[in-house]
């Protein structure tokens, strides 16, 4: 291989690093902007049903862990 087809190569290897590089980073980049702007700045005040059992589940067994009882019929 000739020195001027050895260093067009290597010119062609060095550019097509360097252009998926900046494609890899540019999306990178791009999805971060994306998303930064999905969330919202205001908070929703509202109140969320929660049922009873669901906050506070009866308990037993001998490490009196929370007893599943939809699991358990």
């Amino acid at each position: 291989m000739p020195l001027r087809q050895r260093g067009r190569f290597v010119f062609s290897i060095f550019a097509l690093t360097g252009f998926t590089s900046l494609v890899l980073t540019g999306a990178v980049i791009a999805f971060f902007v994306y998303d930064a702007t999905t969330y919202k700045e205001e908070c929703d005040e509202s109140d969320i049903g929660m049922s009873e059992i669901a906050l506070k589940p009866r308990r037993g067994g001998p490490k009196n862990l929370p007893i599943a009882e939809v699991l358990v019929k």
